[in-house]
């Protein structure tokens, strides 16, 4: 098990032993950056537990067959997020290997972001995205003939049914949001209260440290009283920003930084050259066909003017704030002052305490778009003058 997790060696095997000795808790706390294998892990976790042998990645059984393809009737995956980068990353290496590890690897990373569309979701979203249930239903029968399809024997076929899957996955990822609803947890109790006890039910929920406090204190009830045999697997960037009483119920394990494993994940996983990218997060946002050059000048002429080191025209940056926000590249784009300013404080440019003030900022309007939808064009000039301010 957990032998197609690239690194974090020595969290598997803790893993492992806890499952092996029955010594997993029914709630858990997945953390680390974006792209440290979270949700593989997760996905991973929840087949481990629900295979109807003994969970080895080589499993054949019924149910490992479904986890893998994500079809299973008692997983649910909530993840509210831009899955595009990813989904697209996909798509490429399944149009390169055409094998049936690059099938599931596409049909996964589409069903993680169709899981915020099951129908027991559907009360609780807003009406102006009610249409895309519909849509998110239509790609979901698309998904189960690439499953039978042989891509192999008809290349034009094949590419086809990826294209017009992807189309239909672009329109329905424009119009998805980013935080979970209080209704959508609440509706989880719905969910397994009319599934069967006699089967174990597993949920998966990315985000719980995005959480406006009306989902926080629904996932907190939850908790508290959960239906029996049913494991919580949630999902975190920092472990940090979670409230003491959901922590008290959950065992965390923590996916750190994996440079070395990353060229692993993008030549074995996603069939592209490593050598041609230098994280992947840069790997990503180029599938996404986002100029990661462009925005890094962006990023370094943007904070380097706030910082009062660089003269850059006041007209400029406003286009680099107009351009983040019509792109919707927000998110990437504080990814990249910060690691900026990582770099600038390790060659001594920018002393300690000034970086962590940044960071604060930049945590705390990133939960802004996140959480409350804000717009990224006000947060990011709000975020240039409050660093030229102090400075």
């Amino acid at each position: 098990m957990f032998e197609q997790i690239y690194g974090h060696g020595g969290v598997m095997l803790q893993l492992q032993k806890d499952i092996e000795r029955e010594q997993l808790p029914s709630a858990l706390l997945i953390y680390g950056d974006r792209y440290s294998g979270r949700m593989t892990t997760a996905l991973e976790i929840a087949r481990v537990l629900s295979c109807a042998r003994v969970g080895l990645g080589t499993c054949d059984c019924p149910t490992c067959m479904e986890y893998r393809a994500l079809y299973h009737p008692y997983l649910m995956v909530l993840a509210k997020r831009d899955h595009l980068p990813e989904i697209e990353a996909a798509g490429a290496a399944l149009r390169y290997a055409r094998n049936h590890a690059a099938k599931l690897l596409f049909i996964r990373t589409v069903r993680i972001m169709l899981g915020v569309y099951r129908p027991v979701f559907i009360d609780a979203a807003p009406q102006a995205k009610k249409a895309l249930f519909e849509q998110a239903s239509e790609i979901d029968e698309l998904l189960h003939d690439l499953l039978d399809a042989d891509l192999a024997a008809d290349t034009s076929a094949g590419n086809r049914m990826i294209d017009s899957i992807l189309k239909k996955v672009r329109k329905v990822a424009s119009g998805t949001t980013q935080t979970v609803p209080v209704g959508y947890i609440r509706n989880i109790s719905v969910w397994l209260h009319a599934t069967s006890e006699n089967y174990r039910r597993v949920v998966i929920i990315e985000g719980i440290d995005e959480f406006n406090d009306s989902a926080v204190n629904s996932m907190l009830k939850i908790l508290e009283e959960p239906p029996a045999n049913v494991s919580f697997i949630l999902i975190a960037r920092k472990r940090n920003t979670i409230i003491p009483t959901i922590l008290s119920r959950v065992r965390t394990y923590y996916l750190g930084e994996r440079p070395e494993a990353e060229a692993d994940v993008i030549s074995r996983v996603y069939h592209d050259s490593p050598d041609e990218y230098d994280s992947l997060q840069t790997f990503f946002t180029v599938k996404l066909g986002i100029d990661c050059r462009k925005l890094r000048e962006s990023a370094e002429s943007y904070l380097f003017t706030a910082l009062d080191r660089r003269i850059t025209p006041r007209s400029e940056i406003e286009q680099i704030i107009t351009e983040v926000a019509a792109k919707k590249q927000f998110s990437l784009f504080l990814t990249e002052i910060t690691s900026i300013l990582e770099e600038e404080v390790a060659d001594g440019l920018v002393t300690d305490e000034l970086a962590y003030q940044i960071l604060d900022m930049i945590s705390d309007l990133n939960r802004r778009s996140v959480v409350f939808h804000q717009g990224d064009a006000l947060l990011a000039e709000s975020l240039y003058y409050r660093i030229a301010a102090a400075v």
